[in-house]
């Protein structure tokens, strides 16, 4: 029996003990509120109203300090006309132990401010005491106005840079970028859309663009005002043609905007008509090239036949017949071989070839060619070695040069082809006796052709 009661007694005072440790802790939680709380709060007397308490709060939001306001009354620190609530106040807290929201005015220093008033009475210690807490309207309100007012910057400045952040981005773009506002004015603008159409910010977009008095007719914005779809189209502008994409967002700070890229694309659209040029160029080229295959076959075989009679002593009088038909046929022959030069080229392909056995192969046409204009051929070949290059092109550059060597010459003339080596290069020397010297030299571990 003793050692249940003696278990009994260790549980109450383990339950006090949890007690006052939670009152203590109740207290220290009361006192940081007591002493932090922005509002102003006192403790005073619940008979004599003498002010027991003050916190800091109650000194900065009215003006005094605590210490010079211990010993006095409440209603030192009401207005005269404010003095005859107390009693009401005093009981409505006795009755229900809490007071109501109140508005009074405080006395400071002879000027007057309303503030609201919320007290409640209890028992400490066995004196009964009323908490009273009360915050200053205008203050609150000042306070409000300023929470407010910090918050709007510290969004202002959080837009300042994403703004900053973004136009940068946009500087930096190769692209003519700038971003208008629902009515058309333009908010930002890039260095390249500066550069192109000068300073524009705050303008009218389709003034500064287009230098319109109304927007443009194919504006892509009253089509997406409530789309988040990205469109484009093209237009031109400065005598210059764009790609114009539009992209409707929404700024940090709220505001519908439309995002516009206008890309250059004049350069472009000229090289694909070039390119297109080009290719109908080559498909002409190649045309002709099968053309002129086809076509130069019989005329080298009715101008055969015509040296063939030209040459016989029965039709001697008509030989100024023949010499005009064989140079029209020559003529043709000219015309083609300019339409040859519209065919697309090919790869070249480079193997080892030896100069002076090109030569010597073209020698019989080279001299056919020689006699036919009263004219004379000397070949001069050297051994040299071979070199890296197309065949068939330097057959055709040797014939370019020696024909063009003939033309050059009177009758009578003689034409001088060398093929000699100098140091790491393979010379060939074409000399006529016309208007000048022509030489072309190839490197031998560098092709040329």
């Amino acid at each position: 029996m003793l050692r249940d009661k003696v278990i009994e007694l260790e549980q109450k005072v383990a339950d006090l003990e949890a007690a006052l440790e939670k009152v203590q802790n109740d207290n220290k939680i009361w006192d940081r509120i007591f002493t932090e709380s922005y509002w102003g709060m006192m403790i005073c007397d619940a008979v004599s109203l003498e002010l027991l308490k003050i916190n800091p709060g109650y000194g900065q939001m009215h003006g005094y300090e605590s210490a010079e306001l211990l010993g006095r009354t409440v209603y030192d620190l009401l207005a005269p006309e404010c003095r005859k609530d107390v009693p009401d106040i005093l009981a409505r807290i006795h009755d229900n132990g809490h007071s109501a929201y109140k508005t009074v005015h405080l006395k400071k220093d002879g000027s007057r401010f309303p503030v609201h008033t919320d007290s409640f009475e209890f028992l400490f210690e066995g004196r009964r005491l009323i908490s009273v807490s009360v915050c200053n309207i205008s203050g609150f309100e000042r306070a409000l106005e300023k929470r407010s007012l910090d918050e709007r910057e510290k969004l202002q400045k959080v837009v300042e840079e994403e703004h900053l952040r973004l136009y940068t981005l946009f500087n930096a773009f190769p692209g003519l970028i700038y971003v208008i506002e629902e009515r058309y004015k333009i908010r930002f603008a890039n260095y390249k859309f500066k550069e192109q159409f000068g300073e524009c910010e705050g303008q009218l977009c389709y003034s500064v663009v287009a230098g319109l008095n109304y927007p443009c007719s194919n504006c892509e914005i009253p089509l997406i005002e409530n789309d988040t779809t990205q469109t484009g189209n093209g237009c031109i502008y400065n005598h210059r043609l764009y790609d114009v994409f539009t992209q409707p967002y929404t700024d940090v700070d709220g505001t519908k905007l439309y995002f516009k890229v206008l890309i250059d694309i004049t350069d472009r659209k000229n090289a694909d008509r070039e390119y297109f040029r080009l290719e109908r160029l080559n498909l002409v080229g190649e045309m002709a090239a099968g053309i002129a295959h086809e076509v130069r076959n019989p005329l080298t075989t009715v101008r055969g036949f015509l040296q063939l009679l030209s040459s016989k002593d029965s039709v001697q009088q008509y030989s100024d017949y023949f010499k005009i038909m064989i140079e029209e046929l020559d003529r043709a022959n000219l015309i083609i071989t300019d339409f040859l030069s519209l065919a697309r080229e090919k790869a070249v392909d480079f193997t080892s070839v030896n100069l002076g056995k090109i030569a010597k192969s073209l020698m019989p046409l080279l001299g056919a060619d020689a006699l036919n204009q009263d004219k004379d051929i000397n070949l001069e070949l050297e051994s040299v070695p071979d070199i890296k290059g197309d065949e068939n092109e330097l057959r055709q550059l040797l014939l370019n040069l020696v024909r063009n060597g003939f033309e050059a010459m009177q009758s009578g003339g003689v034409l001088t082809v060398k093929i000699f080596e100098v140091g790491n290069y393979v010379v060939l020397q074409v000399a006529d006796q016309g208007g000048g010297i022509i030489h072309w030299c190839l490197k031998e571990s560098e092709p040329r052709f």
